[in-house]
């Protein structure tokens, strides 16, 4: 019932999004649908904003958060939030925002309970808090820019998922290593951010979190670009050759795609920007002005293909 929500909106969306729309919503794609929904909003000639556009982001934005990246469920959810109030703002029909709103707000309940049940537990466990409750305490940690310690505690949880003899605790020592770049102890995140680069994460029960290898390559491009433009070659073809390996064409997440864009040019690699450009280009949602503008701007200091 709750999906026939989400088609019911998809039907009634403009045009220029229904089809892609309803292709990414059958496919479960929820993170290329915000994606597709943010672009067609920020292209939008002027307000009011579409109120179906607005409820189906909301909903997309939400099932994404519940399904992928339930570290962000709360805030996640507060903006699906303000999207159900912009909808109604902009005249959405009470039959269509009210479900949508309810659905959004049991989520962030369940959400709620789930922390306050984590949180009850640390107390009554005191000194030996299970790998659950330390990537929680980690996730906070790093949310609120102390990442040398959510570091720390990553670490910790996947030592403890070990001793619980549950998977994934690659997933989260990877977390620890972006927490570690990101404190700028980079020396301590190297040997997992390698690991990364050849891992196994279909073995290991979590092909659906491969995405983060992407974030070790560009963080090995980074140091290999501060060594030269040699370095940095090598390293591009094999972040190339690990996301087809992955099936997870390299660079797809899009902040990655515009650092990379400006790196390969300062770097005077025109064909490594011209593939970033690529990618730019087969993103599932229509492009807003200013990235188009960028694109434009990059190509008109390219060379000459010969």
């Amino acid at each position: 019932m709750a999906m026939d929500i989400d088609s019911d909106l998809a039907r009634r969306l403009p045009t220029p999004v229904r089809d892609k729309a309803q292709h990414l919503l059958a496919a479960r794609d929820h993170g290329s649908l915000v994606s597709l929904l943010d672009d067609y909003l920020a292209e939008s000639p002027s307000p009011p904003p579409h109120p179906v556009v607005l409820l189906s982001l909301a909903l997309a934005r939400i099932r994404w958060a519940t399904e992928v990246m339930v570290d962000r469920m709360l805030p996640s959810g507060e903006l699906a939030l303000a999207h159900v109030a912009a909808a109604r703002a902009a005249g959405a029909a009470p039959s269509d925002a009210d479900p949508v709103e309810r659905l959004v707000r049991d989520a962030l309940d369940h959400e709620r309970a789930r922390r306050r049940a984590e949180s009850e537990e640390d107390a009554a466990t005191a000194g030996a808090p299970s790998a659950e409750i330390l990537e929680t305490r980690a996730y906070r940690l790093w949310e609120s820019d102390q990442p040398a310690a959510a570091a720390e505690l990553f670490e910790a949880a996947a030592r403890q998922r070990r001793v619980e003899g549950r998977t994934g605790e690659f997933n989260v020592e990877l977390r620890a290593a972006l927490c570690w770049t990101q404190a700028g102890q980079e020396e301590r995140a190297l040997p997992v951010l390698e690991r990364a680069m050849t891992y196994d994460w279909a073995a290991a029960g979590i092909w659906n979190d491969r995405a983060t290898s992407e974030k070790a390559a560009t963080i090995l491009l980074r140091r290999a670009a501060r060594t030269g433009v040699a370095e940095f070659t090598q390293t591009w073809d094999r972040a190339v050759a690990n996301g087809d390996r992955l099936d997870w064409p390299f660079p797809s997440i899009h902040p990655i795609q515009e650092e990379l864009l400006d790196l390969t040019l300062r770097l005077g690699l025109p064909d490594h920007c011209r593939h970033v450009l690529a990618r730019i280009r087969a993103r599932a949602g229509r492009l807003d002005r200013s990235t188009k503008a960028k694109l434009e701007a990059t190509e008109q200091r390219l060379p000459s293909e010969t």
